[in-house]
Formats: structure tokens, sequence, C-alpha cells
């Protein structure tokens, strides 16, 4: 299996819920094994400024899927 570190951030709504569920979700994949999620960490926005500050993670997975594959899954 690969090992991937995949970036999540969310700025709208319940930012920590969001990224929560994300991660739930990548963990209810069953080629998808979730190892380890980073603390949060909180950031501005990057370009367009005018919105909400980001909450962002990271996550270390190991995964069958080839990387095309695990983007289109995560893409979901």
């Amino acid at each position: 299996m690969a090992v991937a570190f995949i970036g999540i951030g969310s700025n709208l709504g319940d930012r920590a819920s969001n990224i929560r569920r994300a991660v739930e979700i990548m963990s209810e994949n069953r080629k998808i094994d979730v190892i380890s999620v980073s603390n949060l960490y909180e950031t501005e926005p990057v370009g367009v400024k005018d919105q909400p500050d980001f909450l962002n993670c990271v996550v270390k997975i190991e995964t069958e899927l080839a990387p095309r594959e695990l983007l289109k899954t995560l893409k979901g």
C-alpha cells in the first residue's frame, strides 16, 4: 500500500466539524486507511483576502488506489 498525505481545509460554517466529517468519510472507504491526523491550524486566506480564515489539517493515509483514482475518490 502507498502512503499519501492529504491536506484538508474549511472556512465556512462549523469548520472543525466539516474537517472531522471529511476524515470520517475517508475512513469509511475500504481502500483508504487513515493512519493519523494532524492538529488543526488556523490560517489566513491566500489570494482572495475577503473571506473567513481557514482551519487546516493533514491526514496521513495508506491506500491501494493509484494517485488519479485517489484524487477522483476524494473529490467524490
